[in-house]
């Protein structure tokens, strides 16, 4: 019996996000699942959250109970996204797993090789280009396709990741291509919507060649704002905060290293303490007016995600972490402690004094390390 034929949507008016809900929820969450988060968005006021979600969702969960022992849930599930899509009517939305991103890829090839050519340095995009033709010749169409060849083609270097996602940053940036369909299409190359774990850590060669190449390609100034992501192990939008609002008040200047004390929370994430070498921060702050132009920042990071021959500061900072752990030997608890995290439920002002008395006590130990890395 085809379920899918009766079911039937209690509103008829859904606008684009809640159709993404929708069928995020219908792939990912189990029936009973579904009922129980239906549940807690009721809970929430309708001008927040738009009751009518939660009123399908529980309808959802349903209809899916019914079905999950006489029928397959997981066709079920996927007959029940396409359903919602043509509902919706939106020719912005569309199937994702299915879309021919080969065909998007072909038409746009030639303004793709051009802007990147205008816009990155000459090494760089010849290395983008090609690592785009590469992955595009062999047996691909849509983005599992995609997916399947960087994940198990050996013949495809680990750039060839990157060099995709520069089209996906080039169609954002034409503005011809939905936004959310392209971050879509990002979180499949990641690993799959709701599936994916990143557990790739850089090795001490990857953060080399991007300290080469920064040196290469880019100014003394980029390669001082890359030393201070290593250093520190924090996030650039943590890097951009302390630059962007620099307070002199908040820095300890020393002789053997330096820190800042930043001791700040953005949703769920933390920062306490960024340590540096002060050769580093020295630079950094001898050079604020420079850093401090609208645009430097966004430039550096553009490039810092673009290129593939440079790791990001995501990958940067997993690299600061495990190598604490591992070669300085400092105790995970306190390595965990320099990212911000802590099984402590807040960053309450009782404890500022005890996590910087720890950090300053632990960091001379990574100090060897960083030296080391930086060439001295």
């Amino acid at each position: 019996m085809q379920f899918i034929e009766s079911y039937k949507f209690k509103n008829k008016d859904w606008n684009q996000t809640e159709i993404r809900v929708l069928i995020y929820m219908v792939r990912n969450f189990k029936p009973e699942n579904l009922i129980l988060f239906a549940q807690m968005l009721s809970m929430i006021e309708p001008e927040e959250s738009g009751v009518k979600i939660a009123d399908e969702l529980i309808h959802m969960g349903e209809y899916f109970k019914r079905i999950i022992d006489i029928a397959n849930v997981e066709d079920e599930k996927n007959k029940l996204v396409e359903k919602i899509l043509a509902f919706s009517g939106d020719s912005k939305i569309s199937s994702i797993e299915s879309y021919d991103v080969l065909e998007l890829y072909t038409k746009e090839k030639e303004k793709f090789s051009d802007w990147v050519f205008a816009n990155k340095t000459r090494r760089y995009a010849v290395s983008v280009v090609n690592e785009c033709v590469k992955l595009f010749n062999c047996d691909v169409k849509t983005i599992l396709d995609i997916r399947r060849e960087i994940s198990n083609n050996k013949s495809l270097p680990p750039r060839t990741n990157n060099a995709f996602r520069v089209f996906l940053n080039y169609l954002e940036k034409r503005g011809e291509v939905s936004p959310i369909f392209l971050n879509d299409l990002r979180t499949y190359i990641k690993g799959g919507v709701g599936e994916h774990v990143d557990k790739r850590v850089p090795t001490k060669e990857d953060i080399l060649r991007s300290i080469q190449t920064i040196k290469r390609d880019y100014s003394n100034n980029d390669l001082m704002l890359y030393y201070f992501l290593f250093e520190s192990g924090c996030r650039f939008e943590e890097l951009k905060k302390v630059i962007l609002e620099f307070d002199f008040d908040k820095f300890v200047e020393g002789d053997d290293f330096s820190y800042y004390k930043l001791f700040w929370r953005r949703g769920k994430k933390n920062s306490f303490i960024l340590f540096f070498r002060p050769e580093t921060i020295k630079h950094i702050v001898d050079n604020l007016e420079t850093y401090q132009d609208n645009t430097y920042l966004e430039r550096f990071k553009d490039w810092l995600q673009d290129n593939p021959d440079i790791e990001s500061s995501k990958y940067v900072r997993k690299f600061t972490f495990t190598e604490m752990i591992h070669t300085s030997e400092i105790d995970i608890t306190i390595a965990n402690l320099f990212q911000g995290r802590t099984t402590k439920g807040d960053i309450g002002e009782k404890h500022y004094l005890e996590y910087e008395r720890l950090l300053v006590k632990w960091y001379p130990k990574f100090l060897p390390f960083a030296k080391e890395i930086e060439g001295e």
